[in-house]
């Protein structure tokens, strides 16, 4: 199994994957912007036991990048 960082979770292509990793055994840091958003996630890790860590991450700031990047590899 894996340990995987997505980016922009909230919604779309991003929550997709970040459920599909989570749900064939993989560790998940779903980031998004804004971690209020993230609730579905949330719910679905609650009920299936998943691994998905939310993360606030915005890729267009360096230091939101370096920050969440550290957090995952001090993780793993």
């Amino acid at each position: 199994m894996a340990t995987v960082l997505i980016t922009g979770c909230s919604s779309g292509f991003g929550k997709l994957a970040a459920l599909h990793c989570a749900r064939k055994g993989d560790t998940v840091y779903a980031s998004m912007r804004n971690t209020e958003k993230g609730a579905e996630l949330e719910q679905a890790r609650d009920d299936e036991k998943l691994k998905i860590e939310l993360l606030q991450l915005d890729v267009t700031d360096e230091a939101s990048v370096k920050k969440a990047v550290a957090r995952v590899i001090n993780a793993a």
